[in-house]
């Protein structure tokens, strides 16, 4: 609808162009007004990981990014610090979950996990683990993208 050439970055940081209907593999865009679109940020691991250096493989640049959903764990700022400036259409955060709470959407206990989650989520999650250690297995034996996280997990030694 832009009528905007757009770039998918796969997994193994290849890219792919889209302009006018057409698909193709470039070496080079040499673009500094690069917009990264997500559909969420929280640490901006994904952006350090894959789309920031596949954009730099191609000699581009985000300059901006935007998403949906901002849950406020860090990806702001971790991506101001690779001057992109980004934007979000929500910011989840304390307020929303405790709305959620008044209105009866969520129970006490659900609260109360979210709100530790966000003061601090790799001891939350820490906690959690050791409290529900079947949560790994069932993970592990579960869809392709959860088994993939486990694993991540488990290699990373996160919690």
């Amino acid at each position: 609808m832009l009528e905007k050439p757009h770039i998918t970055i796969f997994k193994d940081l290849d890219c792919l162009l889209f302009d006018k209907g057409t698909a193709s593999k470039e070496d080079k865009i040499s673009s500094n007004k690069i917009l990264h679109i997500a559909d969420l940020i929280t640490e901006a691991s994904s952006y350090e990981r894959a789309w920031i250096p596949a954009i730099r493989n191609l000699e581009g640049n985000i300059k901006w990014s935007l998403v949906v959903v901002d849950r406020l764990q860090g990806g702001a700022s971790v991506l101001n610090n690779y001057k992109i400036a980004s934007h979000a259409l929500v910011n989840v955060d304390k307020a929303l979950f405790l709305k959620a709470f008044e209105m009866g959407i969520i129970k006490k206990q659900q609260l109360d996990m979210i709100m530790a989650y966000i003061d601090d989520p790799h001891e939350s999650m820490k906690i959690f683990i050791k409290e529900h250690p079947e949560f790994i297995t069932e993970s592990l034996n579960s869809d392709p993208k959860t088994v993939e996280r486990a694993k991540l997990c488990i290699e990373k030694r996160i919690y």
